[in-house]
């Protein structure tokens, strides 16, 4: 029986106990929103950079199907075995196919082939599309640079039904202007392949958000390194290369995307951005630095960021926001992989539980994005195995950060020599450098702000485009590619 002192007591205590509920419930309610927040900012921007890419998907396969295909001249691509060493390459004779087609607006499309291949067999392509060098040329006030607003590298078969990965591998599908090939901006690789779920194979063909454009300038080229991943003696494949792209449209005004990379490079360094892994035992990298972005650079600029690596000899691929104090617990350990390649058994283990001993100790643990996290593997039938891919490995970057740190760690139990990139690519729109496109399609910047260029975005270098030729280096013996 409730008396009548309980029911006061009741109606004091009932909306004290209601308000505890509700603070409780508001502060569950926030701590999941503060673990999601960099989600929703990274998925939000995702979206941002799809706009617009389905109809773009679509668009083009439409208009590829309405080619015309004009034979415009002959080339000769390097290939050998992919395991075999680059001294075992060969000569290999191809076509070079123009699109001819009046749909708006055109896609200038070109093809390089047949390849045919029965399985462990690698290309190699270099090939200047369109010389426009004269045009690329200073003026009294002007500097000529294009403007893209889509692209796409990849491998087809004779329908035009484009070829995933795997089969085919895009080893560095690269177009480039003047500037360093492996930092162009508009580039394709096997790891640009996305999930089933979010496009899968339509990924290899790349659209800019509404108002941006990507920007070169010299001489249209494109280089591709095409590795068939089945076993030897596989049914043969015949494959196109296929390059793509689309100006911005006339007389409109757009905005530049510029990328931001940074990249491993031990002390056993070689060229453009890569390094050699001596398999067999396992191996530790770091580096750090600060990232540049011009001062106006907001979050919401941030278009989309990504991994870049061989993931075959890659047990993890880690880039934190925050200084190497921040990272790691025992630095005096930890500097010994600083710069430099750190071989030994079980370094790998012995660095992780060294970066968790200093997360689990700090009140506020930098951001940090993992490759074994964010890009999870897909089953594929290779021969008569089931072997898994990673897909697309993106990461939500804090663009009020500068500081970074990456982390390379390595394991393959063969006695093989791994030649590696290992890289974060970070795309963010541009702000001051508006430019207008006239009739011929090229754009116009003042001389000052092409000089801004050169320094904000490593796809725009003073110095002209020298093609690499594989003839300058040595490799090692055995050396994997």
């Amino acid at each position: 029986m409730i008396t009548v002192e309980n029911k006061h007591l009741s109606r004091l205590l009932l909306p004290l106990l209601c308000g505890l509920l509700a603070l409780i419930f508001l502060s569950a309610l926030r701590v999941s929103r503060d673990n999601r927040v960099a989600g929703n900012v990274f998925h939000s921007q995702y979206e941002l950079y799809l706009e617009g890419h389905q109809p773009t998907v679509i668009h083009f396969k439409k208009q590829i199907a309405l080619c015309q295909w004009e034979h415009d001249a002959m080339g000769s691509a390097l290939t050998w075995r992919k395991n075999s060493s680059y001294a075992s390459a060969i000569e290999y004779t191809y076509t070079t196919r123009r699109c001819k087609s009046d749909a708006q607006p055109r896609w200038r499309a070109f093809t390089f082939g047949p390849f045919t291949s029965s399985g462990d067999t690698h290309f190699e392509i270099e090939e200047v599309l369109e010389s426009k060098s004269r045009e690329a040329e200073y003026y009294r006030s002007a500097l000529r640079i294009r403007a893209f607003s889509a692209y796409f590298l990849g491998s087809v078969d004779s329908s035009m039904n484009w070829i995933p990965f795997p089969p085919i591998l895009q080893h560095h599908y690269h177009f480039f202007g003047s500037g360093n090939l492996i930092h162009s901006v508009l580039s394709n690789h096997g790891s640009n392949q996305c999930r089933s779920e979010e496009g899968g194979v339509d990924c290899l063909l790349t659209a800019a958000p509404p108002g941006f454009a990507w920007f070169t300038r010299g001489d249209i080229g494109v280089a591709c390194q095409v590795t068939d991943v089945r076993p030897l003696v596989s049914v043969p494949l015949q494959a196109w290369t296929m390059a793509a792209f689309v100006t911005a449209n006339d007389s409109i005004r757009v905005r530049q995307i510029r990328l931001t990379s940074v990249w491993l490079q031990p002390t056993n360094f070689t060229y453009h951005l890569t390094y050699y892994y001596y398999a067999g035992m396992e191996m530790a990298t770091w580096a750090y630095g600060d990232l540049y972005f011009p001062p106006y650079v907001e979050q919401d600029d941030l278009i989309i960021s990504y991994f870049h690596t061989h993931i075959d000899s890659v047990s993890d691929l880690i880039f934190f926001q925050g200084t190497p104090e921040n990272v790691f617990s025992n630095l005096s350990f930890a500097s010994q992989a600083n710069g430099r390649a750190l071989y030994g058994w079980n370094v790998v283990g012995t660095m992780l539980r060294d970066i968790n001993d200093r997360i689990h100790s700090s009140p506020s643990p930098p951001n940090r994005c993992r490759y074994k996290e964010v890009s999870i593997p897909e089953p594929e039938k290779v021969g008569d195995r089931v072997e898994y891919f990673y897909r697309k490995a993106r990461c939500w970057i804090n663009m009020s950060i500068s500081s970074y740190v990456l982390l390379g760690l390595h394991w393959h139990p063969s006695e093989q020599i791994f030649r590696m990139h290992s890289g974060l690519r970070i795309y963010y729109k541009g702000q001051s450098d508006f430019v207008v496109l006239d009739r011929n399609r090229l754009a116009h910047l003042p001389i000052s702000d092409a000089q801004k260029l050169n320094i904000e975005t490593s796809n725009m270098r003073g110095d002209a485009f020298q093609l690499w030729s594989r003839s300058e280096e040595t490799l090692p013996q055995g050396a994997r590619d």
